[in-house]
């Protein structure tokens, strides 16, 4: 639910369900995005995420460095995808690739801005 190919498939479906006057819950079966909303992490690894984003105007980064990160804090899967979605970065999972910054508006203000 966190991936970026997901967001732009949900903004497609929230105009749909807007036409139609239909709501919309999205989850992955294990959590809502309103529970990762407010999921703890670690504000260091949030930090670090963000800092190494931040090198050379926002660059992209690769599975190799967050495979680092994750074993130098001992996070979880779940706790990245808390920081991903409070800080509205990009994400994809397969190819990993992680951007500082969601291109996505819609899903944003319509569902995250929501919670």
């Amino acid at each position: 639910m966190m991936d970026a190919r997901v967001h732009r498939r949900m903004e497609a479906l929230i105009e749909f369900c807007e036409k139609n006057g239909m709501g919309l819950l999205l989850t992955d079966g294990k959590y809502s995005l309103g529970k990762l909303k407010h999921y703890p992490f670690n504000s260091d690894f949030e930090k670090e995420l963000r800092d190494r984003l931040n090198e050379r105007n926002g660059r992209t980064m690769f599975f190799w460095e967050y495979k680092e990160l994750m074993e130098k804090y001992n996070a979880t899967k779940t706790e990245f995808l808390a920081i991903v979605l409070k800080n509205n970065w990009t994400y994809y999972p397969f190819k990993f690739k992680l951007s500082p910054k969601s291109t996505y508006v819609v899903f944003k203000t319509k569902i995250v801005d929501k919670l």
